[in-house]
């Protein structure tokens, strides 16, 4: 949502923020509240676009060339000029738990 609000700039839906944990549970009260997540990032009530313009956005990033990953966790950022350019990241997949070694010349 970040990344969207950047594009979007002063034309941005809504401002996004981050909901921690404890936050995200204290919302989804009940006895089919997820307890294997980290936070979440709350949308307005009722606006469809959001999935929609995130959906765009995703597919624009894909036709320009980039590979999208979803669900994974960055374990050690690497920087591979004195300058802190990121060069390499190690990742873990959320669902496998498979970690692999990512080399890119643009992380986003």
């Amino acid at each position: 949502m970040k990344l969207y609000e950047w594009i979007a700039g002063k034309d941005s839906l809504f401002p996004s923020k981050f909901l921690s944990k404890k936050k995200t549970l204290e919302r989804m009260p009940g006895p089919g509240a997820p307890t294997n997540l980290s936070g979440a990032s709350p949308t307005p009530t009722g606006n469809s676009t959001t999935a929609a313009t995130m959906s765009g956005l995703i597919n624009t990033f894909v036709e320009a060339g980039g590979e999208v990953l979803n669900y994974a966790r960055s374990l050690q950022l690497h920087h591979g000029t004195p300058r802190g350019k990121l060069s390499a990241a190690e990742v873990e997949d959320r669902f496998s738990k498979t970690r692999f070694h990512d080399s890119r010349q643009l992380f986003l």
